[in-house]
């Protein structure tokens, strides 16, 4: 079946990828062979200065620092993001469906993939941006609102074309939360608390994915909008989050 075949061709170069990546990839910038012996050791300097720095400032033993309020706010924003991308990746193609009525079943696939080719540019985009400032809490909030945006503007709208704009700018804002987000754990987490902690904040996070179709399908766009704004809210009230670059500019 067509389906199976989807399957495949999307987990297979994953699995390989994944084998290449465990056989090649150092575990440790020293061993990095593509820098040359100042870059590496620049980087071990500067990343052990951070996480000194991280220690300093968030000195607490592994269950109390997964147990802080950060970490919780943390899993309570990604869990505003799993609910959106879950049910977009359920919806999406049943949304353009209805929206342009008439159209092949090829034609709709190629028109769901738009808001995901629009998210992976604005994302790369979006986390220069943080990068290139050295900001966070705005880019993480401002991706929220352009995300809460994009599904109120396809609840609001009778038109197809600003309908798929609508899941375009949806998809591009939840995705764009990413690569912001996950910077943020590392800012007060360290060793094998950092590794809990990501741990923690995937894993309860993520059960938001599992109810995000469910959502959607009860109680309609507008609980996506809802949803995306709390998490921009969410965001602004994380005051207290730097990456440790952030940190170090600041003390």
């Amino acid at each position: 079946h067509g389906w199976q075949w989807l399957f495949l061709l999307e987990g297979i170069p994953s699995v390989m990828i994944g084998l290449a990546v465990l056989f090649y990839l150092p575990d440790y910038p020293k061993d990095a062979t593509w820098l040359s012996v100042e870059q590496r050791g620049w980087l071990v300097t500067r990343m052990q200065r951070e996480e000194d720095l991280r220690r300093s400032h968030h000195n607490a033993d592994h269950l109390a620092a997964m147990m802080q309020w950060r970490v919780w706010l943390l899993i309570a924003i990604y869990f505003t993001v799993a609910v959106g991308a879950n049910a977009g990746g359920a919806y999406f193609p049943k949304l353009i469906k209805d929206e342009f009525q008439g159209l092949s079943t090829f034609q709709i696939g190629l028109l769901s993939a738009l808001p995901h080719i629009c998210a992976v540019l604005g994302m790369t985009l979006w986390g220069i941006s943080s990068d290139r400032n050295n900001e966070r809490r705005w880019h993480l909030a401002i991706a929220a609102v352009v995300g809460a945006a994009g599904w109120a503007l396809t609840a609001l709208t009778e038109s197809p074309v600003l309908s798929l704009v609508g899941l375009c700018l949806a998809q591009t804002g939840m995705m764009s939360m990413l690569p912001v987000f996950w910077t943020l754990p590392t800012a007060f987490l360290t060793g094998a608390a950092a590794a809990g902690g990501i741990a923690l904040i995937n894993s309860v996070a993520n059960i938001g994915g599992f109810f995000g179709a469910t959502i959607l399908g009860t109680f309609g766009l507008w609980s996506m909008a809802a949803c995306l704004f709390a998490g921009a809210i969410l965001a602004m009230a994380g005051g207290g989050m730097n990456s440790a670059h952030e940190q170090e500019t600041d003390t």
